[in-house]
Parts: structure tokens; C-alpha cells; sequence
């Protein structure tokens, strides 16, 4: 993958920003994010430990779809 830092625009590659918000209403999360953030669960499971899931994907200029 080709960054902007490798087009000879290094300043880009140290400036930006994101937010993450969750909003629990009865039994559902709603998340929403911009940038490079993620929203992570952690669950207990019935034997104890525990696992993660992770609630929402990061964004980065740098990904073509974006």
C-alpha cells in the first residue's frame, strides 16, 4: 500500500483527527466514528473469561475506498 508519506507529503502523515461515540438505548449499541478510532466490547463469557468484539472499523485516508 502507497501512503501519502510515500508521495513525499510526509506532514500528512502526522496530523488528523477522530471521534468515537456510543449510545446504549434498552438492549442495542449504536456507535458512531470518524477517523482512525475503533469501538471495542468486552464480554464476559459464561466460563469466565472474556473476548472482545470489536463495533466499528476505522476510517483512514490512506484506503482506497475511503
Amino acid at each position: 500500500m502507497i501512503t501519502t508519506f510515500d508521495l513525499g507529503f510526509p506532514s500528512s502523515a502526522y496530523v488528523g483527527s477522530c471521534a468515537i461515540a456510543a449510545y446504549i438505548h434498552k438492549d442495542k449499541i449504536y456507535v458512531a466514528n470518524a477517523g482512525d478510532c475503533n469501538a471495542v466490547l468486552l464480554r464476559r463469557k459464561a466460563d469466565g473469561s472474556f473476548e472482545s468484539i470489536l463495533l466499528s472499523e476505522s476510517f483512514s485516508a490512506n484506503e482506497p475506498k475511503e
